[in-house]
């Protein structure tokens, strides 16, 4: 019996190590690339933009994470359970429950605030200011901070479970009943996701109408202009003829005339003469219109690239967006479905656990999250990646270094 035990402790110690070093570069890995941004944006000032700055307070919950949870969380791979004692448990985990509770926010402020934008661009312009973005940043840190203090630790101090879950953490008073963890992951993860999605959907639907609305406007005004010039160009050629067939019947006139008759010669050249003056008067007329046609047609031409433009401006800024829902959703639906399996399915949850730790690696795979996100936050914005190859290539410390010998 003491063989067999022994013999799986030292199963563990095997397994604990290369988990420990992959977990542990995993947190370095999540340090470097969040640190690596926030380099990058104070390096570039161009990145100080309103929206910017709530990616900003994102990239810092995501060093936090990589930094401060994800080690102590491996400490418990590497010991095969939790070394530090209960009460250090419960506050270990209210942080990790606010670095996630930050991470969740900031993704549900950036899809509020791109639908403002979309939807209700004049009061998202009026409004937009790094003042209230730091405001905004400064409630998602003490919601979660405040609700976690109180439902983790408060709540753990004052009746302590004296359980453990399988990693050894001490377990949290709101994970003994099913009703109050569905409670908790539906506070956490499946409201504001569900939130996120449909706002997120509602953005795209309004962009993908006002493109459309767009070019059905460009093509309406290009049809309306190319009937306005053929119309121009038939009463202009209408009224050349006119002006031909009159000369011609006044010199007709002229000919068949006798010398004599002064009067009759009088009147026709008062006819020829008050013909010309409408003739001329009218031309005039057209050419005027024909000009305010031509200004009107490239003034909504002018208009419809500027919508164009601000229309693909919309897309752009979404673009970041995108990326950080699809991140937040690959790496948290492995925990969802864990939760979901406790709550609703306790066996199949414990044969999964008991078979290849499958909560653990969840939890593992919803950390990488941090990960992604700044590699998210790059692929979506140019700029970002020119500043970081700036950095690479140490021509943003060659800058300063002129600029400072230049002061000099």
């Amino acid at each position: 019996m003491n063989s067999s035990g022994l013999a799986g402790t030292e199963t563990d110690k095997l397994v604990a190590g290369p988990m420990f070093i992959v977990t542990s570069g995993l947190a370095v890995i999540t340090v470097g690339t969040n640190a690596l941004i926030l380099v990058t944006f104070a390096c570039q000032k161009r990145l100080w933009t309103y929206t910017n700055y709530y990616i900003i307070n994102m990239t810092v919950a995501d060093l936090l994470a990589g930094a401060v949870v994800m080690p102590i969380r491996s400490m418990t791979i590497l010991y095969n359970g939790w070394p530090f004692g209960s009460v250090k448990g419960v506050i270990f985990l209210a942080v990790h429950n606010t670095c996630v509770g930050v991470s969740v926010l900031g993704v549900l402020v950036i899809t509020i605030d791109r639908y403002i934008a979309t939807l209700h661009p004049i009061q998202h312009y009026s409004g937009r200011t790094k003042r209230i973005a730091a405001l905004v940043n400064t409630f998602t840190w003490i919601i979660p901070f405040v609700f976690w203090l109180f439902f983790n630790v408060v709540w753990y101090l004052l009746d302590p479970t004296g359980e453990t879950i399988p990693n050894g953490l001490p377990r949290s008073n709101f994970t003994r009943t099913v009703a109050l963890s569905l409670l908790t992951f539906c506070i956490r993860f499946a409201l504001p996701f569900s939130l996120i999605l449909i706002l997120y959907i509602r953005v795209l639907v309004e962009i993908n109408a006002r493109v459309t609305k767009t070019h059905s406007n460009i093509a309406h005004k290009k049809d309306t202009f190319r009937k306005r010039a053929m119309e121009g160009d038939r009463v202009s050629e209408e009224s050349k003829s006119s002006v031909r067939c009159i000369s011609s019947d006044i010199l007709t006139r002229k000919k068949e005339k006798s010398e004599n008759n002064i009067r009759a010669r009088s009147f026709g050249n008062q006819c020829s003469a008050a013909s010309k003056h409408g003739n001329l008067r009218g031309g005039g007329r057209e050419s005027m219109s024909t000009s305010d046609s031509s200004f009107g047609g490239k003034h909504d031409r002018v208009q419809g690239v500027v919508r164009g433009q601000s229309t693909a401006e919309g897309r752009k800024a979404l673009k970041t967006l995108s990326f950080i829902i699809l991140v937040f959703a690959i790496t948290w639906l492995p925990i969802a479905f864990s939760v979901i399996c406790y709550t609703m399915f306790p066996h199949v949850y414990k044969q999964m656990n008991d078979a290849f730790g499958f909560s653990d690696k969840a939890r593992w795979i919803s950390y990488t999250n941090s990960l992604f996100n700044p590699v998210a936050y790059t692929m979506a914005q140019p700029l970002i990646r020119q500043t970081i190859v700036n950095i690479f290539c140490l021509r943003v410390i060659c800058r300063d270094v002129k600029k400072r010998n230049e002061g000099k």
